[in-house]
């Protein structure tokens, strides 16, 4: 009887620092700030360390960059799971776009008004602009391949 108490409470230890193990990789607190804003606990953008290439959108960046560059706006949302893969796909590769160009990342949801002036249907879209601002061509979905592959 001793000896089956004694099993029982080594597997239930096991299982228990198992489970602590597992819960403090996957919830620690260094990776957690590193991830996610403590204020709106949503992810961070990686965005500003990409600052040549690209960069969160605002009306005075789009501004300051025409004329210079040709911009590719990029309607994401923050609950698109192939968005958030673009994203990390156009973070880690930014370097294969050309110097000439530069993505900004806007939200889908929050920018009625140039969704409706590009005719958008989703998000997970881009529009390529010239540099005086106009629409060259657009497409629904991919990362770097199919941006390399539509901006020519």
């Amino acid at each position: 009887m001793y000896h089956s108490l004694m099993k029982n409470f080594v597997y239930i230890l096991i299982v228990l620092l198992i489970l602590g193990l597992v819960g403090y990789v996957v919830l620690s607190p260094e990776e957690n700030s590193e991830k996610y804003d403590p204020v709106t606990n949503k992810e961070k953008s990686n965005t500003s360390q990409y600052e040549d290439k690209f960069m969160d959108y605002s009306p005075e960046k789009l501004e300051e960059l025409l004329g210079d560059k040709r911009i590719l706006l990029f309607f994401h949302a923050d609950w698109c799971t192939t968005c958030r893969v673009a994203v990390k796909d156009i973070t880690k590769n930014h370097s294969e776009l050309p110097n000439d160009l530069v993505v900004l990342k806007l939200d889908y949801d929050t920018n009625l008004d140039l969704r409706k002036t590009y005719k958008l249907t989703s998000q997970h879209a881009f529009v390529l602009l010239d540099s005086q601002g106009e629409m060259e061509t657009k497409w629904y979905g991919g990362g770097v391949k199919t941006i390399l592959e539509n901006i020519n």
